[in-house]
């Protein structure tokens, strides 16, 4: 039970902190969603981007749960269901938000090449807000369909740039609406700027395959180092788990090796990840 205490602590008071942060907002957060614009101070750009989705709460609870189930359920040492019962739902959740994150990009892409083709026709940015909301596909459509709504209320598309500048997770669709923005207050060449951007992103999209391939193969490799220590516990396993019961220094030898592991493998991750390159 004491362990299971060390383990819902730190899981309560990331949720009780984010409660907090929660309730604090929530009216300053729905006028901003309702007329696309900052009124104060926004919070620290760590919070921004997790507690947007939410991802805090989850990757604690997935990470805690699993270390409960391996303890508890499934009956390993506790140094051992920490590391590996916790490391494994925590790898999960991040592999979803880089996945997010991916049809996040594919959508600005969309954009930009929506955009590009609609000013070389001469058309608008407002034209190029309503034609995304039908067109452009994954996460980024919902803030196609605010900036739609802000249209068809006949509202600056201003305050619906930078807004979507200040709040989004991707640091080119802040470059790409501040651009658009910047053009629209001084009366720039719209029609360069997006050609110009979309020659740009022809040259992310090939780095960002190559940073993909990279970290493929990088993931490969550490997950086939995985599999022969894997295989050994598994065939071992009572008699491991006996003497980690009877010597508990030999749970503290395994709790350094899985938390050396789990450090190489999230380094070698980060390390083949695609860079911004703005």
């Amino acid at each position: 039970m004491g362990s299971l205490l060390y383990l819902l602590f730190p899981a309560l008071f990331v949720g009780a902190y984010l409660a907090r942060w929660d309730v604090k907002t929530r009216a300053e957060r729905r006028m901003r969603k309702r007329f696309g614009r900052q009124t104060k101070k926004p919070a620290p750009m760590w919070v921004r981007k997790l507690v947007r989705r939410g991802t805090i709460f989850w990757t604690v609870f997935a990470a805690g749960l699993g270390a409960v189930t391996a303890i508890y359920v499934l009956h390993m040492p506790v140094a051992f269901g920490i590391v590996a019962g916790g490391a494994l739902p925590a790898f999960a959740i991040e592999i979803y938000q880089e996945r997010w994150m991916v049809r996040y990009e594919d959508g600005v892409r969309q954009a930009v090449e929506l955009g590009t083709g609609i000013v070389e026709a001469g058309g608008t940015v407002e034209e190029w807000i309503l034609q995304g909301e039908r067109e452009i596909e994954g996460p980024l459509q919902a803030v196609f369909a605010r900036g739609a709504q802000q249209v068809r209320e006949r509202l600056s598309v201003a305050d619906w740039l930078r807004y979507t500048a200040d709040t989004t997770p991707s640091n080119y669709w802040s470059y790409v609406c501040n651009g658009v923005l910047s053009h629209l207050d001084s009366g720039g060449d719209l029609v360069r700027f997006f050609v110009e951007v979309a020659r740009e992103l022809q040259v992310r999209e090939k780095y960002r395959r190559v940073m993909a391939q990279q970290r493929k193969e990088a993931t490969q490799l550490l997950l086939a180092m995985l599999v022969s220590p894997a295989a050994l516990y598994l065939m071992f396993r009572r008699t491991l788990d006996n003497l980690m019961q009877a010597e508990p220094f030999t749970q503290v030898l395994f709790a350094v090796a899985l938390v050396g592991y789990v450090v190489l493998f999230w380094f070698a991750r980060r390390m083949a990840r695609a860079k911004e390159m703005i």
